[in-house]
């Protein structure tokens, strides 16, 4: 946390701050930082206009420590007033989010590799987010036809009273686990197995679902099913004929 005057003047660094970017406290403390190049030349540029406008502001930047790697903050310049209601002050508060951002960057690593069509989705309005290739492979769907999009509006459930029911499922529950529904992609009928999961995407909340094609395996339990008739069948007939052949 550090906390600037509005000449831009630092006149506060908490220990932490300091410790985590440089062990020398003391060249915070009075540093003018609005004036400073480098890798918070837009950062002072934003604490300025907060100074000036009087307006709160949130946003993310990197920077290379002296001590080796690259740290993520996401900062939030708060004006302070005083009395009579003018800005006295900057409150720098940064937040470190390496951890968060690498853990985003391999949640998407996940998902654009998935080999299952994998779609994010707002919860506030359904709309779509973002789609893996996956799922662009299969529907033959083009990313800038789906995003912005509901699934409703893709028109890819065969049966609008199953896609209902789906809903009213996961709204009553909150999760959806291997939920059998029929597709129409690219014209043909698909049976897939619909997955929903709760997932918060930079503070707000989205449903991850997962699709998977178990077309080939409905048919290829269906033909082996067929198979086992067929078997027992010729068991039977084996069995008459031989009680046949053998009268007591």
């Amino acid at each position: 946390m550090i906390r600037h005057d509005i000449n831009g003047q630092r006149v506060y660094t908490n220990p932490v701050y300091a410790q985590h970017i440089n062990p020398d406290y003391s060249y915070y403390v009075g540093d003018r930082v609005f004036s400073r190049g480098g890798f918070i030349q837009y950062k002072d540029e934003r604490a300025r206009n907060v100074a000036v406008i009087g307006n709160r502001v949130e946003f993310e930047y990197k920077r290379h420590l002296m001590f080796g790697g690259t740290t993520c903050f996401k900062c939030t310049l708060v004006p302070e007033r005083d009395e009579s209601g003018q800005v006295a002050s900057v409150l720098d508060v940064s937040r470190d989010i390496t951890d968060i951002k690498e853990a985003g960057e391999l949640f998407l690593a996940v998902f654009n590799l998935s080999p299952n069509c994998s779609i994010l989705t707002r919860q506030k309005d359904g709309t779509i987010i973002r789609v893996n290739d996956t799922f662009l492979k299969g529907t033959g769907l083009s990313s800038d036809s789906v995003v912005g999009r509901t699934i409703a509006e893709l028109d890819l459930w065969q049966e609008a009273d199953k896609y209902q029911e789906s809903r009213a499922l996961l709204l009553r529950q909150g999760y959806l686990n291997s939920y059998e529904a029929q597709l129409t992609i690219q014209g043909r009928l698909r049976t897939v197995l619909l997955s929903i999961r709760n997932i918060t995407i930079n503070r707000e909340p989205c449903w991850l679902h997962v699709v998977t094609d178990i077309t080939e395996k409905k048919l290829l339990d269906a033909e082996l099913a067929r198979f086992d008739s067929l078997n027992l069948v010729g068991e039977m007939a084996a069995s008459i004929g031989h009680e046949v052949r053998n009268p007591m």
